[in-house]
């Protein structure tokens, strides 16, 4: 203990002369400090910890909190007491006293530092810091991330062909239609399936894309099925001939069919109808003339060649030649006829085969048998004119015997009339007396053999 006003150990001298005693007022020591009473005095003890000064003179109290905050952990706060000093408790976020030192606890080790489980806790002295809720949440990494619904919002950016699908802090575009290619992420874009072997529509069809899609066009006339799953081309022929006349033939060709052409005999077209011709209302159907024809279903009959005709009424009727040999004498020419001939007699001749010669008579310029021929007629009947004037003779032809020839001084054997049966010379005889028509030479006009 601190020593009294003698001194540590040293007797104290009381007032008024009495020795002093730790019975009365604690000897006069620091009622903090121990008094010891002494052959000499008391003895004051020592200031106790936390004090400054002597027992003796008085124990101050010391604030340890005035320096170095007392020897407590920064973190915490030095209260001062008589004699001593406290230390606050360590703050939130530490662990340990403020008299042994304060240790920062790591919240972060434990469920994340209270974070959501969806962002990052960051220690910090005394404490710890959440990190921003992550893309698709929406809140604070503190209070707790919620999930955002991108799909309800212009369905997530999704093409709109396709399903959005919200997933825990994003979202999932579903896929592409069929008949689309892409992505739903990226966009959909139609495929044209007819661009690439027709859609696969029969090539006879014609194929249409759509959104998507497409659609094959009807097959054509003349083929069955659909566009999808191919035409098979129609046997027209198989179903009553093709409704070709029964008389002409069915070809089936690819999509149609074709009708052969009518028969002959027949005329149309084999689709319309075959009608029978009649042949014989033309050129009497090609039959000889001299035949009949005789028409019937898609052809005609040639009747048989007449009488004097060989041949066929088909081929041609040729008149049997009757002329060869030629049946005309005398040089007569021969004219063939149906079954008979006629014949052209040569001058002077008559009959079927001009085997008659005929009666003749010879007009003369001159006065004798030998002058030059002024005329030659020839049968019988009326001649002239004979040149009035200057005929001069008359000879008569050997067949003119058994005929009676005359002499006229008209035409047309009229006027005077002059009978001669032989030769005679005009220039020496006349006509009969009286008659008024003078000589031969002069006035004969006509001649007639009868």
């Amino acid at each position: 203990g601190a020593g009294g006003n003698g001194g540590v150990g040293g007797g104290m001298a009381g007032a008024g002369g009495a020795a002093p005693t730790c019975a009365v007022a604690n000897g006069g020591c620091d009622p903090l400090v121990t008094c010891t009473d002494g052959a000499s005095g008391v003895t004051c003890g020592a200031c106790p910890s936390g004090y400054t000064g002597t027992g003796t003179a008085g124990c101050t109290d010391v604030n340890e909190c005035a320096t170095d905050n007392g020897g407590c952990d920064s973190h915490t706060t030095c209260t001062n007491t008589p004699g001593s000093r406290t230390c606050g408790a360590c703050p939130a976020g530490y662990m340990g006293t403020g008299t042994a030192g304060c240790t920062d606890v790591d919240e972060c080790a434990t469920n994340n530092g209270g974070c959501d489980s969806h962002t990052t806790c960051t220690n910090t002295p005394g404490s710890r810091t959440c990190g921003a809720c992550p893309a698709g949440y929406t809140g604070d990494g503190v209070a707790g991330c919620v999930d955002v619904d991108e799909c309800a919002t212009g369905n997530g950016g999704c093409d709109p062909l396709t399903v959005c699908m919200n997933t825990p802090g994003s979202f999932v575009c579903g896929n592409c239609p069929s008949g689309y290619s892409g992505t739903g992420a990226t966009a959909c874009t139609d495929i044209n399936e007819c661009a690439t072997n027709n859609g696969g529509c029969d090539p006879l069809t014609t194929c249409t894309n759509m959104p998507g899609g497409f659609t094959c066009g009807t097959c054509p006339m003349g083929y069955t099925g659909d566009g999808g799953s191919g035409c098979m081309d129609i046997n027209e022929c198989a179903t009553n001939n093709g409704g070709c006349d029964p008389l002409t033939t069915c070809t089936n060709s690819a999509g149609s069919f074709t009708c052969g052409a009518c028969p002959s005999g027949y005329m149309g077209d084999g689709s319309t109808g075959c009608v029978d011709v009649d042949e014989c209302a033309t050129n009497n159907g090609g039959c000889d003339s001299h035949t009949t024809c005789t028409n019937s279903a898609g052809s005609f009959t040639c009747g048989d060649c007449p009488t004097g005709y060989t041949g066929t009424g088909a081929t041609g009727c040729t008149l049997v030649d009757n002329c060869s040999p030629n049946p005309c004498q005398n040089g007569g020419t021969c004219t063939n006829g149906v079954g008979t001939y006629t014949c052209g007699c040569a001058t002077g001749f008559t009959g079927m085969t001009c085997e008659t010669q005929q009666p003749d008579v010879q007009i003369l310029v001159d006065c004798s048998s030998d002058a030059r021929l002024l005329n030659h007629y020839y049968g019988t009947g009326c001649f002239g004119p004979i040149a009035p004037g200057g005929a001069s003779y008359i000879l008569m032809g050997p067949a003119t015997s058994g005929h009676t020839v005359t002499l006229w001084s008209g035409s047309d054997c009229t006027g005077c009339a002059y009978v001669v049966s032989a030769d005679t010379n005009f220039c020496s005889a006349s006509f009969p007396p009286g008659s008024g028509c003078g000589g031969l030479n002069d006035q004969v006009n006509s001649v007639s053999i009868q």
